[in-house]
C-alpha cells in the first residue's frame, strides 16, 4: 500500500492472512521489494525497519535509516547513514557525511567532504578519500574492529590516534599544523593511514 502524508511517501507491505493446516518446522519469511524512481537532486529520507536500502545516481542529500539491514548508497552531496545491525557502504558521496551502525562494517569512497563522522561498536571502518583535501575533520571510532583511510599520495593530516590493544601504520605526513585533522579511536582493532598513488 502507498499513502502520502505532506510531503512524506509511505509504503507498507502486509502479509496476506492465511489457513495452515499443517506444519512442519519450516516458516516462510514475508519478502517485499520497493522500486522507487526519484529526480536526481531530490532530498532522500528512505527508511526501513527490517530491509536493505539502496540508493543509485543520485547527487542531492541522503538520510537513510534502517534498523535490521544494509544501506547502500552511490552519489549523494550530503550523506547520513544510520542501522543497529547491517553493513554500511557508499560511493562518490560529497558534503558533510555521517556514518552509524552498532553491528556491522562502514566502507566507502569520498569524492570531497570537509566533515565526515563514521562509529561503529562491532565492526570495521574502511574509507577511500578520492580527491586531496586540503582542510576538515575526520572522526572516526570503533570497539571491535579495524579502521582503514586512504588519500591521495602527498597527503598531509593532522593525526590523532588512541588504540588498546592494535597495530597502527601511517605512512602520510603529519603535520600538526594542517588543515586536515584525523582522529581515531579503537579499542581493538588495527589502524592503517595510507597515501596512495593516484
Amino acid at each position: 500500500t502507498a499513502e502520502t502524508r505532506g510531503k512524506t511517501v509511505f509504503l507498507e507491505a502486509k502479509r496476506k492472512k492465511r489457513r495452515q493446516f499443517f506444519s512442519f518446522g519450516s516458516k516462510e519469511e514475508p519478502c517485499a521489494k520497493f522500486d522507487i524512481k526519484a529526480p536526481a537532486g531530490m532530498d532522500l529520507n528512505p527508511v526501513s525497519v527490517s530491509g536493505d536500502l539502496k540508493v543509485e545516481g543520485v547527487n542531492g542529500p541522503v538520510t537513510g535509516k534502517t534498523v535490521s539491514g544494509d544501506a547502500a548508497v552511490s552519489g549523494s552531496s550530503g550523506l547520513s547513514l544510520t542501522t543497529v545491525s547491517g553493513d554500511l557502504e557508499f560511493s562518490g558521496a560529497a558534503g558533510k557525511i555521517y556514518l552509524k551502525t552498532t553491528s556491522g562494517d562502514i566502507s566507502g569512497g569520498i569524492s570531497s567532504s570537509e566533515d565526515v563522522e563514521a562509529r561503529t561498536v562491532s565492526g570495521g571502518i574502511s574509507l577511500k578519500m578520492l580527491k586531496p583535501a586540503a582542510k576538515g575533520v575526520f572522526s572516526l571510532e570503533t570497539v571491535s574492529g579495524d579502521v582503514k583511510l586512504g588519500f591521495p599520495k602527498g597527503a598531509k593530516a593532522a593525526t590523532t590516534f588512541h588504540s588498546v590493544s592494535g597495530d597502527q601504520n601511517n605512512n602520510i605526513i603529519n603535520d600538526p599544523a594542517a588543515g586536515l585533522k584525523i582522529n581515531v579511536n579503537t579499542t581493538s582493532g588495527d589502524l592503517a593511514l595510507n597515501a596512495m598513488a593516484q
